[in-house]
């Protein structure tokens, strides 16, 4: 005959699919936390680095645009030098309001 332990384990085969020990099962439901954890965690840095890309991109602009609005400024320095030397022409006059829009458009956008 069989022994009682050969019946047992045999018992024990057909149970496993469906009965679980209970460190099996804590250990599944502290894997789900963590996995859950995980993913929360990696939505978060998305969002952060989305934000980050779009602080440089905004800090880039400005860079941009300061530039802009040095070189404008350079360039109204000389033509208020040169315009000082020489009679006020319409020409340097015109230029004057070219810088002018530039710089006031610069302002804006800042």
């Amino acid at each position: 005959g069989r022994s009682m332990a050969h019946l047992w384990e045999l018992g024990q085969q057909r149970l496993a699919p469906h009965v679980k020990p209970s460190a099996d099962v804590a250990a599944e439901k502290w894997l789900e936390r963590e996995l859950m954890a995980c993913r929360s965690e990696n939505l978060e840095l998305k969002r952060d680095k989305l934000q980050a890309e779009e602080r440089v991109e905004e800090l880039v602009r400005h860079a941009a645009l300061l530039d802009r609005m040095r070189v404008a400024a350079v360039c109204r320095q000389a033509l208020t030098e040169t315009s000082a030397r020489k009679s006020s022409t319409l020409y340097a006059r015109m230029e004057m309001q070219a810088v002018d829009r530039v710089l006031a458009e610069c302002g804006q956008e800042l």
